[in-house]
C-alpha cells in the first residue's frame, strides 16, 4: 500500500498545493464566497490552514475581494430596494456579507464606501 501511496506522490496525483490551487480557482469562478468561507471549507477538506491562506490570498487578493462584494451587495441592494425592505439596510448587507465568508474588515470598509456614496440611504417617498 505505501508503494502505492509513493507512486501516487511521485506522479503528482496527491498534490495538495495542486489541489489547493484549482479548488480556489473554481470557487472563486463559480460563487459568490469570501476568503473565510474558502479557507474554511479547504480546512474542511484537510487542508492546513497556511497553506490555504497563502493560495487564497495570492488567488484573491484584497482588492478583489472587496470588488466581489461591491457586486454583491448592489445586487442585494437594488433587491431590497425593489421589493420595498429598505429598513436597517446596512446591518443586513453586512450580515450577509460576512454568511458569504468575507473578513469584517472588508465588509466594514464596503459599508462605509456604499455609506459615503450614500447607496445604503433609502429611497426618498416624498419628492
Amino acid at each position: 500500500m505505501e508503494a502505492v501511496i509513493q507512486k501516487l506522490f511521485e506522479y503528482g496525483y496527491l498534490n495538495d498545493e495542486r489541489f489547493v490551487r484549482s479548488f480556489v480557482r473554481y470557487r472563486t469562478e463559480t460563487t459568490t464566497n469570501g476568503s473565510l468561507r474558502l479557507m474554511r471549507d479547504l480546512s474542511l477538506r484537510g487542508i492546513e490552514q497556511d497553506e490555504a491562506r497563502q493560495v487564497v490570498k495570492e488567488l484573491l487578493p484584497e482588492d478583489r475581494e472587496v470588488e466581489r462584494a461591491r457586486r454583491i451587495a448592489e445586487k442585494k441592494i437594488r433587491e431590497w430596494t425593489k421589493a420595498g425592505k429598505t429598513e436597517a439596510m446596512g446591518s443586513r448587507l453586512g450580515r450577509h456579507l460576512q454568511q458569504k465568508g468575507f473578513p469584517l474588515d472588508c465588509i466594514y470598509r464596503l459599508l462605509d464606501e456604499l455609506a459615503r456614496d450614500r447607496s445604503l440611504d433609502p429611497p426618498d417617498s416624498e419628492n
